[in-house]
């Protein structure tokens, strides 16, 4: 599969037009499949968020896509040549992979950092956090649908890298990352607040 030939959504809320320039940049310069989901908007964020991506998900899954891509909407790529990283992260991809992740900020075992690198461009991992470049199977959509964002597992990710930690669903990140996030306020959890994401990529190395 090439990245052109993936459908590909951006969750952007309308009313975050400070965003609307970069996104437009970044991901017109990534793949030329994508559109913008306008971004269900509840409170706190995070359920926003959840219903957001389930939505899309629902969707691929009705309409029998093998594979949908997701972005948000700060997305950031680490070098001009991300394209082509994350399409050759794309074709080591185990035949039983579930999520295809194009970078992370935390690792709850940060020695999932010691697994051996498939074709030196991806890693298996546990327990993560971030979605902000992910790469869906179709094998993984019902697991993803099961999120509840009023249970234990608030946020969506937090979700995926429970089951991933379990052996539930199968996780890949490209390593280097590909993609990070821009320094942004974010309106994911209950109140907005800027979040500096750069000072959580010490532990990480970035493709460059």
């Amino acid at each position: 599969m090439r990245i052109d030939e993936i459908e590909s959504y951006c969750v952007h809320l309308p009313n975050r037009m400070d965003r609307e320039k970069n996104m437009k940049i970044e991901l017109d310069g990534f793949t030329s499949n994508w559109k913008v989901f306008g971004a269900i908007k509840k409170s706190p964020g995070y359920i926003g968020v959840s219903e957001s991506f389930k939505s899309i998900v629902r969707s691929a899954k009705e309409r029998g896509l093998k594979q949908v891509l997701i972005f948000e909407d700060d997305i950031k790529f680490t070098s001009v040549n991300s394209k082509e990283q994350f399409q050759k992260c794309i074709d080591s991809l185990p035949n039983d992979w579930d999520i295809l992740l194009g970078g992370i900020y935390s690792l709850v075992d940060l020695n999932d950092l010691n697994n051996e690198s498939i074709n030196c461009c991806i890693k298996r991992i546990g327990d993560f956090s971030a979605l902000h470049c992910t790469l869906i199977n179709e094998s993984a959509y019902d697991m993803v649908l099961r999120h509840n964002p009023y249970d234990k597992y608030t946020h969506l990710d937090r979700w995926v890298g429970y089951l991933s930690a379990n052996d539930r669903l199968k996780v890949y990140v490209s390593y280097p990352m590909v993609a990070i996030q821009n320094t942004t306020y974010s309106e994911s959890g209950p109140a907005r607040v800027e979040v500096n994401y750069d000072r959580m990529l010490d532990k990480f190395d970035l493709f460059r």
